[in-house]
């Protein structure tokens, strides 16, 4: 199961950074097409070296999750804002390798491509108790969760059903309109 969900993740990512790197190369910026298809390899070794049925640190989760950013800042440029809040002591927690990436690219997909103004992601760790507290903002226009709630969440549904497999029911996934729009998802897993 956990190999099925693995693949249903990165399609449009891939086609979408292929083409951007196509677009760099036609408009003759040699140095950035470079750079983007180094990260883009880069984040595809990982994703080839890191079986979903094992755990990563948090710190390798997201250094990949940094790279697939700084790919997309290449295609978005000042249209893509990421804040990172990481406490250092949850930096070795192991977690699901990809654990935030379905959410990012929600972001990528439901908010910054639909809107023209600047997308503000943010992305926090910190231990609360005996739990990791993993938590991924937007500023993007969703303004309900009925969206989400009807079927149409499919990263959603993939990183419960991952967390499901990985923990059974020794977790929590929260989802809250980030007041006046945007989405806040915050998931919460034990640290033993």
């Amino acid at each position: 199961k956990l190999e099925l969900l693995r693949y249903q993740l990165n399609p449009h990512f891939l086609f979408n950074s292929l083409n951007a790197a196509s677009n760099l190369a036609l408009r003759g910026d040699g140095e950035q097409t470079s750079d983007l298809l180094a990260k883009l390899s880069r984040f595809l070794r990982f994703s080839l070296d890191n079986s979903p049925n094992e755990k990563s640190t948090l710190q390798n989760d997201l250094m990949v999750m940094q790279e697939y950013l700084e790919i997309e800042a290449i295609r978005f440029g000042q249209r893509l804002r990421v804040d990172w809040h990481i406490e250092a002591e949850t930096q070795n927690i192991l977690v699901p390798s990809f654990l935030v990436q379905p959410l990012i690219e929600n972001v990528i997909k439901h908010a910054l491509v639909s809107s023209k103004e600047t997308t503000v992601l943010t992305i926090q760790s910190m231990i609360r108790g005996s739990y990791l507290l993993l938590t991924v903002k937007d500023n993007g226009p969703l303004r309900s969760l009925e969206p989400l709630n009807s079927g149409q969440g499919i990263g959603i549904k993939n990183i419960k059903k991952r967390l499901g497999l990985f923990y059974d029911k020794n977790y929590e996934l929260n989802m809250k309109i980030n007041e006046p729009h945007g989405l806040i998802v915050e998931i919460k897993l034990p640290l033993g």
